[in-house]
């Protein structure tokens, strides 16, 4: 052993110093890696992003720094799509989303319903879609074939598995074996399981022959569904006479019940004919016809002994002598009723039978031998049944209950533990057990949460006295055993399985007084518990000692044979004085009972096998006062305990019935027939493979369609953490320069636009929600773009990376605004909670002990948010001369209170707008409640809205979040590539104004000249909520529609006929419901226009038909790149 550990552990020395060496080699090394080199033409560079995320400090980084910055370039003829351009770039960077690239036009949000629109562009590439068509009708035809398959899967699966309604009568899947009964080591359909802990017992000892292991399950093969039989019921008398003759024409059948207990039951095995006594209607009697199949079920009246016998399964001699005086006697004067009727050999399954399925299923599957899925029995047979199955409980369609009789009148057990309520029948109210069954039933359906009831009959005297020696017998067995016929009623019957030890410490020395010499019989003792019978006889002469041969000694003899297997469940001592050769002595009887192959455990030589035949003690010992007698109670399963008494215990459930076991029938299908397999993979891998081509086939034809050219995305990254120690700041205003240098090179050949009207318009530079101020900082980190009240933006033009000679046509700040108030309300507000809950406090030691930690509570959140708005996203978005839009989004770090939530993250997105063709705004009519909230209700309201624009590559959005979106409207027109026209003149004064908002008012820049103006009302269809006014109006530049949506007016009209609106009142409940004013403009330079179409329509009148028709006129205009008219371009 010392050599052992000396080279174990050498050689793990070793081990580990080759691991170390294998780190140290793996290391990064500033010498080693792969270099990457790239060449691209910036002249069509539209799109650039730089990301920094910083993740701060963590202790997966070892508590380094780590940040992440990527730059990207997209070169093109039009923009890029932003699903794919946004991939692989780092996560957790901000972005206030108000810049961004889209592949349509938005649509008109102040448009009629009607002629809402996707638009389509022209310039994209057409295709006839040849390969999308075939790809989908493979997929199509693939989707049969697998469709066919899984329904004959299906089909087949339901067919063999089916659901299971009714069992065999008497018969139990899973068959408790306990050791009273003797444990038996080879059961049918179960083998030794590969887990003995959980369902077998290994012996001690192998050279002892009673020790062998053994299984608690017993398992019957009846998983298959049986039909009900119905039919008449027969009744007749019979004559004394030919009551031998009803012997030999009926059979005794017997079964066993859950107990394992012998039931009997007479039936006709074939069609007989007997007559019946006379009457007089039929002085010779009549014939009466019995079938085969049906059961004897009644016998000298309802409420005849033999009847009880009857119903309860029990015993009874047809052709004996006692019988016969009974039918001779007064009370049936010569002839007694008959009753045969039809009784099923099957009965309603339970959702405990689903359990036991379940159980003995798995019982069965843990052996070598039945199991199914071991491959040797498959090899050797291929139609070995797998007995791997799953059942469950099936609910009734209907959701109905339904009663299933649990235990019959002849076990004498209820459920564990105590029922939660009780019914007292009354015997003279109830006089039949078939009335106080139904009585129960009754009771149980009218109580809330009752499953399951017991009605029971007197107490067994015997049996209740043996039961009261016992500790764990329940209490209220003893209150009610006064009590004649009761009900008690449950709400579940939960298992209580033993574990072995313990079962064995709780009934092994359960051995109580019984009477000595009575005969076996099924309403005192159950016979099965004394089927072996040992005897040890001790003669005792005078003056010998006989200490050894006392009642104590027999017991001890009795518990010393109880072993795992088999236990001993009775015994018998006597002690009786003979004459032995003439003189006197005493005799010692000790005789101890048990199950099959029971024998006493010790000096086997001296114990003699006895004919008990059943019986406790020898038929002589009945009126010894020197015999005892001591027996072991009935045993029960472990979902069920004694009653004390006979009674039926029955179940109300609405689960019926159990689910069929489906994994047989799938493995059946597909493993007993190969060609299955193949068939339903084939189908799936086809279907899967044409779908994969078809979505292939159809990006590809988008691929057609949109802006790519073949031009790259360049991508560059640097990364700073615990391998990479460069320095992060020195590269990231390298990349900053890049991304300007590649711009200005882009550009060189492009005239900047002329802003000096521009600058003189209504905005300005700044807006009036937000004014601009110019700063210089050292690096993103001091970069705050906006300060704590939200009232200016900072501007940085190294940062925004702008040209030295770029001009700044308008400049907003998206930085979200949560006034303090909102903070301090809410801090206030939980509070006030914190006073409450203490004022319900019994005490001031419970006001004391909840106040102080609340108070800290509402303090640590009021620090925490106020850390968070510190670090709300701030965004800044500035518009150039060169035709340049630039946005950059900043994170601020976390504060001294959450250090490891990271530092500055930053976005920066810069694109080139070129020519705008066209501008579309939509916002709200008039500022939003929630925006005016935001304001303070002191600063100027705010309308947030999105600009749309068509430039040189492709669509664009501006989204105002926290903004006038007008403002950034009239700096978008202020960079509109169309030329004055000095051709026209103008017509008309204009000016008209629509919800405060003037076209040639708001829009129009200096030097820009009215042309022509028509105001136009049109009224929403019916169920259409809204009215709408469209604004048309010429410049010498170019052509604006101006369209608002209105609700209609609050009117008795409007509430019967049409949608409920509330015109302009109650805005905020129209903005929740989003029937609130909206505005839509659309304006398009004259060189990008290309058609425009007019139509009058004279429609009659909605109601009454006598009014005059109605007139409408419609104008829609349409630009050089789109295929159909534009909701934002069209007018009513």
């Amino acid at each position: 052993p010392t050599t052992a550990q000396a080279t174990l552990f050498a050689g793990s020395a070793a081990f580990f110093a080759l691991f170390l060496l294998y780190l140290y080699a793996q290391r990064p090394r500033k010498d080693c890696g792969t270099a990457f080199r790239q060449h691209f033409e910036v002249d069509r560079l539209n799109y650039a992003t730089y990301i920094r995320a910083d993740q701060g400090r963590h202790i997966r980084n070892f508590c380094m720094r780590r940040r992440h910055g990527h730059l990207r370039l997209s070169f093109g003829r039009f923009y890029p799509d932003m699903e794919q351009y946004n991939g692989g770039l780092p996560a957790g960077g901000p972005d206030v989303g108000g810049l961004r690239p889209v592949n349509e036009l938005p649509h008109a949000t102040a448009g009629e319903a009607s002629t809402v629109q996707r638009n389509k562009v022209e310039e994209q590439t057409q295709s006839t879609g040849f390969g999308v068509r075939l790809s989908a009708f493979l997929a199509f035809m693939g989707a049969i074939g697998f469709y066919y398959d899984i329904s004959t899967f299906l089909w087949s699966s339901a067919t063999d598995q089916g659901i299971c309604k009714v069992k065999r009568r008497g018969c139990r899947w899973a068959v408790w074996n306990p050791p009273w009964l003797g444990m038996q080591r080879d059961l049918l359909g179960v083998n030794q399981p590969q887990v003995p802990d959980k369902l077998c017992h290994m012996a001690p000892e192998p050279d002892d022959p009673f020790s062998w292991s053994f299984c608690e399950w017993y398992f019957h093969r009846y998983d298959h569904c049986m039909e009900q039989l119905e039919g008449s019921v027969p009744a007749f008398q019979l004559a004394c006479s030919d009551l031998p003759k009803l012997r030999q024409e009926v059979a005794k059948h017997t079964i066993f019940d859950s107990n394992g207990r012998l039931l009997v039951r007479y039936v006709a095995d074939r069609d007989f004919t007997i007559r019946s006594a006379p009457m007089p209607h039929f002085p010779f009697g009549r014939p009466a016809s019995i079938k085969k199949g049906m059961v004897l079920a009644s016998l000298g009246g309802r409420d005849s002994e033999e009847t009880q016998r009857l119903e309860t399964l029990r015993p009874l001699d047809l052709g004996g002598g006692r019988l016969m005086d009974r039918c001779k006697g007064p009370q049936h004067n010569g002839a007694m009723e008959v009753v045969f009727k039809y009784v099923s050999d099957t009965e309603l399954i339970d959702e405990e039978d689903c359990a036991e399925l379940q159980e003995s299923c798995k019982a069965g599957s843990l052996g070598l031998k039945t199991n199914g899925w071991f491959p040797p029995n498959r090899l050797l047979d291929g139609d070995f049944d797998r007995t791997f199955c799953w059942y469950y409980s099936y609910r009734s369609p209907w959701d109905g209950r339904q009663w299933n009789v649990l235990d019959e009148a002849t076990s004498g057990v209820t459920c564990n533990g105590e029922p939660f309520s009780h019914f007292l029948l009354d015997e003279h109210r109830f006089p039949r057990r078939d009335d106080r069954t139904m009585a129960c039933k009754e009771a149980c359906e009218e109580t809330s949460g009752c499953n399951y009831a017991f009605v029971g009959d007197p107490i067994n005297e015997l049996e209740f006295k043996m039961m009261n020696l016992s500790s764990h017998t329940p209490d209220y067995i003893r209150r009610f055993a006064h009590h004649r016929h009761v009900c008690w009623m449950y709400d579940e019957c939960p298992w209580r399985h033993l574990p072995f030890g313990e079962m064995q410490r709780t009934h092994r020395n359960e051995l109580f007084p019984y009477k000595c010499g009575e005969a076996c019989d099924d309403r005192t003792l159950d016979c099965a518990l004394l089927e072996s019978s040992w005897e040890f006889v001790k003669i005792a002469r005078p003056g010998e000692k006989s200490e050894a041969f006392k009642p104590a000694m027999c017991r001890h003899a009795c518990l010393a044979a109880t072993a795992h297997v088999i236990w001993c469940n009775g015994y018998a001592f006597n002690k009786q004085d003979i004459l032995l050769d003439g003189l006197p002595a005493t005799k010692y009887t000790c005789i101890v009972y048990g199950p099959a192959n029971f024998r006493p455990a010790k000096e086997l030589h001296r114990w003699n096998r006895a004919d008990g035949s059943g019986r406790l003690g020898l038929s002589s010992w009945a009126n010894d006062g020197d015999a005892q007698c001591f027996l072991r109670l009935t045993p029960n399963l472990p979902k069920r305990q004694r009653a004390g008494r006979k009674g039926i215990l029955m179940h109300w459930s609405d689960k019926p019935s159990c689910g069929g076991c489906w994994t047989r029938s799938v493995t059946d299908f597909f493993f007993k027939t190969p060609s299955n397999v193949a068939s339903v993979l084939t189908n799936l891998v086809t279907m899967l493979g044409f779908l994969y081509i078809a979505r292939a086939a159809q990006m590809t034809f988008q691929a057609g369609k949109v802006t790519f050219t073949g031009k790259p995305m360049v991508d560059m990254t640097i990364v700073e953490d615990a391998a990479n120690l460069e320095d992060f700041d020195v590269r990231e205003r390298a990349y900053i320069q890049f991304m300007q240098r590649c711009f200005e090179l882009a550009n060189v050949d492009n005239q900047p636009a002329n802003v000096q009207d521009a600058l003189k318009s209504g905005g300005g530079i700044g807006t009036e929600d937000a004014k601009l101020q110019e700063v210089h900082r050292e690096s993103l980190d001091d970069y705050e773009l906006s300060n704590v009240s939200r009232t200016k933006c900072f501007v940085d033009r190294y940062w925004l990376g702008l040209f030295p000679s770029e001009k700044i046509v308008h400049a907003w700040s998206d930085t979200a605004r949560h006034g303090w108030q909102w903070m301090l309300f809410g801090a206030l507000y939980q509070f006030l909670g914190v006073i409450f809950i203490c004022y319900l406090q019994p005490s001031d030691l419970g006001r004391q002990l909840l106040y102080w930690p609340l108070s800290i509570a509402v303090v640590l959140r009021l620090m925490y948010n106020y850390t968070e708005y510190r670090r709300e996203e701030q965004g800044v978005c500035v518009i150039t001369d060169h035709r340049r839009a630039v946005q950059m989004s900043r994170r601020p770090p976390a504060s001294w209170i959450l250090p490891w939530r990271g530092g500055v993250s930053v976005r920066l997105d810069v694109c080139h707008l070129g020519d705008v063709h066209l501008a579309q705004l939509d916002m709200p009519a008039v500022p939003l409640w929630k925006d005016r909230a935001r304001a303070a209700f002191l600063r100027h309201e705010w309308r947030r809205g999105v600009v749309a624009l068509r430039c040189e590559h492709g669509f664009l959005e501006l989204a105002r979040k926290h903004g006038e979106a007008l403002d950034v409207f009239r700096a978008i027109l202020s960079l509109s590539g169309s030329s004055p026209r000095e051709d026209v003149r103008s017509v008309g004064a204009g000016g008209v104004e629509v919800e405060g908002f003037c076209p040639t008012r708001d829009l129009m820049v200096p030097g820009e000249r009215h042309v022509w103006e028509r105001k136009l009302d049109a009224f929403g269809f019916f169920g259409d909520p809204f009215n709408y006014v469209s604004v048309l109006t010429v410049t010498d530049r170019r052509l604006v529609v101006t369209r608002v949506r209105t609700p209609k007016p609050l009117s008795i009209v409007g509430v019967l006929i049409g949608p409920l609106t509330f015109g302009r009142y109650c805005r905020a409940l129209q903005e929740r419901r989003g029937t609130h004013a909206y505005l839509t403009v659309s304006a398009i330079a004259h060189d990008g226009l290309e058609s425009y179409a007019t139509a009058r329509t004279r429609s009659p009148p909605f109601w009454p038909g006598f009014m005059k028709p109605r007139t409408s006129v419609s104008f829609t205009f349409l630009a050089r790149f789109m295929h159909m008219y534009p909701a934002g371009l069209f007018v009513t």
